[in-house]
């Protein structure tokens, strides 16, 4: 098996990413420091691989492996890659949902299968949620980070069962679902595009198959569905965020806008929002491209701070507000990405430009911003301050050789061995049974100074203890590991 490098940066113990201090503020038009789906930061070509994407337009993390999900609706699948701590530009994903592999795309009305899957969110407890457009449904996968390749659905809603697609206007059906959100209570948001509404799931990973929702807000009872321009209603509702405060945050696409609905878990249904950013007010619907416009925004999240990010679609650029909360109807944002002003909107595919941005995700552990670069068929990683220099990489590295302990741990049948290699060395991961008999080598060769992230599959093996060896030179490190089925 050939080795790579996942990421220059220094053992997990002591990770950069994780305490690093915000040495700046954002900028206009700052640079990403890393992209995804793409060699480079100049590429924009759609593709169907491992490391390749086809309109991506939703990315989440998730909190309890820090392994980064992407929507990638032109192959109808979800892509996963390892923690986002050992990623650099370019890396292939780990694993595939929608999709049985990395070369397999069509819509497919089944339970591993998807059709134009447009955004994701991962719970507390690791728990993704996909909305499968075209199947007018929201499937959940549990234990995610941990999935093979291939692998079934958990739960749906919004269809009875994981072979029907039938769109409706009821209090358990959906049609064209474009947005998600999970609160810290475990209720699931769900932005049902064309029936003009936001949905909402109490406790949404103990519902079964194709549960009622629990509350509505752009209409106001669960049969309606017209869109409206008004302090009440939504015109093809996509992106969505609750806040840490129970917020909750709306793009509202086809009226330019964003509706923000507080303490949005006790309002009743129909309730009216309680402020509108993109317009002076809410009967109001027309697209800018200026401080205090939008043209479709799409994807929206949020930082710890209550900075609040809108993927301003088609001025192609991200907008922030600081503490967007406290801003009256229709404010000004305070910075933009992908354009150098507030008032230019022209696409680009390098490293500080966008091509029709669509969905965003705040990592609060890495501090960054992930963007789904939609049309440029990427997604990108803002960091504050902007790409390291050269004396920050360097000072990101291992110092020493270092076999850490797997992850999950026990697992079935899939695992993640982290090690570190200081220098450039030849280096060897074995796995043995405790009669020591050898098992596989998942990696083997040339080293460069970095920290390796290695998944190592036991499918066909009986559970038990196992062994995995680092050796490098004359160093060996030995580490055991619980297969439990």
């Amino acid at each position: 098996m050939n080795i790579r490098t996942s990421m220059h940066a220094a053992l997990p113990v002591l990770l950069v990413s994780a305490t690093m201090t915000l040495h700046a503020q954002w900028i206009n038009g700052q640079n990403a420091d890393l992209v995804l789906g793409q060699k480079d930061f100049v590429g924009n070509t759609p593709g169907l691989a491992a490391d390749s994407l086809s309109f991506p337009v939703g990315v989440a993390i998730d909190p309890t492996s820090g392994k980064l999900f992407v929507a990638d609706i032109g192959n109808d699948r979800v892509l996963r890659w390892g923690s986002v701590s050992l990623l650099v530009s370019g890396d292939p994903a780990e694993a595939v949902v929608g999709q049985p592999d990395f070369t397999t795309n069509g819509e497919r009305t089944t339970q591993d299968g998807m059709d134009f899957p447009t955004d994701l969110a991962v719970d507390a407890e690791g728990r993704l949620y996909v909305a499968d457009a075209l199947n007018n449904r929201v499937l959940r996968f549990d234990s995610a980070s941990w999935k093979p390749s291939g692998a079934n659905a958990d739960g749906v809603l919004g269809q009875p069962d994981f072979t029907s697609k039938t769109a409706a206007a009821t209090r358990n059906g959906m049609e064209y679902v474009r947005g998600l959100a999970v609160d810290d209570a475990g209720r699931l948001w769900v932005s049902d595009q064309r029936n003009n509404r936001v949905l909402r799931f109490d406790n949404a990973a103990s519902k079964p198959n194709g549960a009622d929702a629990d509350g509505v807000l752009g209409q106001a009872d669960f049969t309606s569905n017209l869109g409206d321009t008004s302090q009440s209603g939504m015109a093809q509702p996509r992106g969505l965020w609750v806040d840490d405060a129970g917020r909750l945050w709306v793009a509202v696409t086809f009226i330019n806008r964003v509706m923000r609905f507080d303490n949005a878990a006790a309002k009743p249904n129909g309730a009216n929002a309680d402020a509108v950013l993109g317009q002076p007010g809410f009967i109001s619907s027309a697209a800018e491209t200026s401080a205090t416009g939008m043209h479709r925004p799409s994807g929206i999240t949020m930082d710890p701070s209550g900075r609040l990010y809108v993927a301003d679609f088609y001025n192609n650029r991200v907008l922030w507000f600081n503490n967007a909360a406290s801003k009256p109807n229709g404010a000004s944002a305070d910075g933009v990405f992908g354009q150098t002003n507030l008032t230019s909107a022209v696409g680009s595919a390098t490293q500080n430009g966008l091509n029709l941005p669509w969905g965003i995700f705040f990592d609060r552990t890495t501090s960054t911003l992930w963007v789904c670069d939609d049309g440029n068929h990427r997604v990108l990683r803002f960091s504050p301050g902007g790409p390291l220099s050269a004396e920050e990489e360097k000072s990101r590295q291992p110092d020493r050789f270092a076999l850490l302990q797997n992850y999950p741990n026990p697992f079935n049948p899939t695992t993640t061995i982290t090690y570190a290699v200081p220098h450039t060395a030849y280096a060897t991961l074995t796995v043995y049974t405790v009669q020591g008999e050898e098992l596989a080598r998942p990696a083997e060769g040339m080293h460069t100074a970095g920290l390796y992230q290695i998944a190592w599959d036991a499918t066909g093996l009986p559970s038990g203890v196992y062994f995995y060896r680092l050796t490098a030179g004359e160093h060996t490190y030995t580490r055991n590991m619980v297969l439990l089925r």
